[in-house]
């Protein structure tokens, strides 16, 4: 025992070697992309938000983005600013690239200062929009606890008025009852098998797990968020249908690329930011969540304030 012991501990000192030569190496790596221009350290300091959007990501990915640069950004002193103007995102029409926040449509900027007010300040840092820094953030060990995030994603991460009106009229128009009790079950297919994400459960593995707690918890309905319109219809022969609800499920058949670039084929970028917006905002309406590791749990099991009621993301600790 005192063996074994032994070998974990030379594991996770390993480990935490590995780790701490990632985080140094972001660290330079970050000082150098990012860009200063401070004209007066005593006046506030805007921490502009950006991210280098190479894989036509949703919303799940910008709000981490977000959440995790207001989380540095004020822990240095310093206002977030969200930009999603600047270059290019699904949730902007080509023509709008440069003139239109897409955050700004949709949410809340996180001090209520705009990014023109934040340029004009001529006091200001824009930070280093690259994925390492993204997963460098990601990595601050107070970021692995949820009750942490959810009360800081409770701070930052906001919608409009505008979009929460959209999103619960959205939501009215399939829940008849306001007091309906949802279970909410969220699966990714499509892109995620083509790229190295993590391996979803067996829609079996799910269904029980659901069942379970569908009846244990006394719940009125299964609200399916997938994309997958195959897994939509393995949910829909093994789930009673009177007892299914979904938003804008299996729209997708058939990807050969980004899911991203597959949606925005078929839909404006306004009405792709808020069929996904009203997916997640459902998600967040639901007692109970069960599904595979993928952006959308990662993000609702600390989204929802109070916590939902069970949570269950099942990791299966494989990648595609």
């Amino acid at each position: 025992m005192f063996l074994i012991t032994k070998i974990i501990d030379c594991f996770y000192n390993f480990d935490l070697i590995k780790r701490k030569k990632y985080r140094r190496e972001n660290l330079e790596k970050h000082n150098i992309l990012e860009e200063k221009f401070i004209s007066n350290k005593n006046k506030p300091i805007y921490y502009i938000i950006r991210y280098e959007d190479g894989m036509s990501c949703g919303w799940t990915v910008w709000e981490r983005v977000v959440l995790f640069g207001c989380i540095y950004a004020v822990s240095h002193k310093m206002i977030p600013v969200v930009d999603m103007k600047t270059t290019k995102n699904i949730y902007l029409e080509d023509d709008e690239v440069g003139k239109v926040n897409a955050w700004d449509k949709y949410y809340l900027q996180p001090f209520d200062v705009t990014l023109d007010e934040a340029l004009q300040s001529n006091n200001y840092i824009l930070a280093d929009p690259s994925q390492n820094w993204f997963v460098y953030l990601r990595m601050e060990r107070k970021c692995n606890n949820n009750d942490y995030l959810r009360e800081q994603y409770s701070k930052y991460i906001k919608l409009n008025k505008n979009t929460i009106n959209i999103c619960e009229g959205n939501y009215a128009r399939i829940v008849s009852d306001n007091n309906s009790k949802l279970l909410g079950v969220c699966l990714r297919g499509t892109d995620y098998l083509l790229y190295h994400h993590p391996m979803q459960p067996q829609v079996e593995v799910v269904v029980k797990e659901a069942k379970k707690y569908f009846k244990l918890l006394n719940c009125d309905y299964y609200y399916i968020a997938t994309e997958d319109y195959t897994l939509l219809k393995s949910f829909e022969k093994y789930l009673p249908k009177e007892k299914i609800i979904t938003y804008n499920a299996g729209n997708v058949r058939q990807v050969d690329g980004l899911i991203g670039e597959q949606i925005r084929k078929d839909k404006s970028a306004n009405d792709a930011a808020l069929d996904y917006l009203t997916t997640l905002y459902i998600l967040n309406k639901c007692s109970v969540l069960i599904g595979g590791k993928c952006g959308a749990t990662i993000v609702a099991s600390y989204r929802k304030n109070p916590p939902y009621e069970y949570v269950n993301i099942i990791d299966t600790h494989k990648s595609y």
